[in-house]
């Protein structure tokens, strides 16, 4: 992802990384969500 993160699109998963808004949309909807960044589960 490329997008800018700023205060009104951050997400956090329970890993605790911060990760972008619409990435996080995105992998939620898949069957088996992963952080991007730690591959932990969501």
């Amino acid at each position: 992802c490329m997008e800018t993160i700023q205060k009104d699109n951050i997400e956090v998963p329970r890993c605790g990384h911060i990760i972008c808004k619409t990435c996080y949309e995105t992998i939620k909807a898949q069957p088996e969500p992963k952080c991007p960044v730690c591959r932990k589960n969501y």
